[in-house]
C-alpha cells in the first residue's frame, strides 16, 4: 500500500512471492472518504464517544445495549486525566 498524502491518494500492490512481480491493484482519492465521519463504523460509533467524552468520560458512561449475537459494549476506564 502506498499513500501520496499531499495528493490524498491511495495506491495498492499486489506482490506475488513465487514470482516477484508487482502489480497494481486499485487506487483511490481519499478526499471525500475523510470527510466522513460514520460511514461502516460498529459500535461505540464515533457520535456515542463525543457524547460521551462530553457527558465526562467513560467512568460517566452507561454501558450500551448488546448487539444482536454480540456483548453488550462497557467503555474503559480513563487511564490519567
Amino acid at each position: 500500500m502506498v499513500v501520496d498524502q499531499q495528493r490524498r491518494v491511495l495506491a495498492v500492490y499486489h506482490i506475488d512471492t513465487a514470482s516477484g512481480a508487482v502489480t497494481l491493484r486499485s487506487t483511490r482519492a481519499l478526499g471525500y472518504d475523510l470527510q466522513l465521519e460514520d460511514f461502516n463504523a460498529t459500535d461505540p460509533r464515533p457520535a456515542a464517544l463525543k457524547k460521551m467524552l462530553q457527558l465526562g468520560g467513560p467512568e460517566q458512561a452507561q454501558p450500551l445495549p448488546p448487539r444482536a449475537g454480540g456483548p453488550a459494549i462497557v467503555p474503559a476506564p480513563a487511564a490519567n486525566r
